[in-house]
């Protein structure tokens, strides 16, 4: 069965949001399908696609908030965080 080649991440776990889609790319490599965003700083893996977009969604998240943990970064790191700042809504759990 051919892999979707293209698809999108429009949700996130653990209460966190997207302003909009992430454009992925699905590959394949032996058992395990991997998939990445056109930036490639991240990536997701699994054993169906599904479980891939999922491991991307989690390594997203666990990215993000080790990045904005730090106090001083690197441009090119501060330039990952502005980009992700730009999509990710993070969960206001003092509103439940």
């Amino acid at each position: 069965m051919p892999i979707p080649k293209s698809m999108a991440l429009d949700e996130l776990p653990e209460g966190y949001k997207l302003r909009r889609p992430i454009a992925l790319t699905a590959h394949r490599d032996g058992e395990y399908y991997w998939v990445t965003s056109a930036t490639g700083f991240l990536h997701g893996v699994g054993l169906t696609v599904k479980e891939a977009k999922e491991d991307y969604a989690y390594a997203l998240i666990e990215y993000y908030e080790l990045l904005k943990k730090q106090k001083r970064l690197s441009p090119r790191l501060r330039s990952y965080l502005d980009q992700l700042n730009a999509v990710i809504i993070v969960p206001n759990y003092e509103q439940i």
